[in-house]
């Protein structure tokens, strides 16, 4: 069952679209296990990465990598190499839970680029105000945006 329309939040809720392919999605996630979590996600609909055929898994990699590189150019830039033992480095996880028992919560396949440890995204980082959670993803997406056209 493919569909390059696929609705992956309801209308009412807002996203913070990245970057779309012709094979993906990748938007910030608005319930992130830590700052600048992003969800990549193939336009064909799948429960299980199984059931997903190849060439809508061809850009994912290609699009964490790209995430991966302009947050370690962020951070560095923002924080300098504090707590990061190689200034190239920039801590993260990307991982995709396929089944229940693994963690999945959501019917259809999506893969999770988490940064790891403290991420420093502006004055107010730390702070657990919704409206300012939400204003820090709009300017973060308009940042990636940006920095993903380049």
């Amino acid at each position: 069952m493919n569909n390059d329309n696929i609705q992956f939040q309801p209308e009412e809720v807002e996203t913070y679209e990245l970057i779309e392919t012709k094979y993906s999605i990748a938007f910030l996630d608005t319930h992130p296990k830590n700052r600048l979590h992003v969800l990549i996600v193939p336009k064909y609909h799948g429960k299980f990465l199984q059931n997903i055929p190849d060439q809508y898994l061809t850009d994912i990699l290609p699009i964490a990598k790209r995430f991966a590189t302009i947050l370690t150019k962020m951070n560095k830039d923002k924080q300098g190499t504090k707590n990061i033992q190689n200034e190239e480095e920039f801590p993260f996880k990307f991982l995709q839970n396929n089944g229940v028992q693994a963690g999945q919560e959501i019917g259809h396949v999506h893969f999770h680029f988490i940064p790891v440890g403290p991420v420093k995204l502006g004055p107010h980082a730390g702070s657990t105000d919704k409206q300012v959670f939400v204003e820090e993803l709009k300017e973060f997406q308009l940042y990636l945006k940006e920095e993903l056209s380049k």
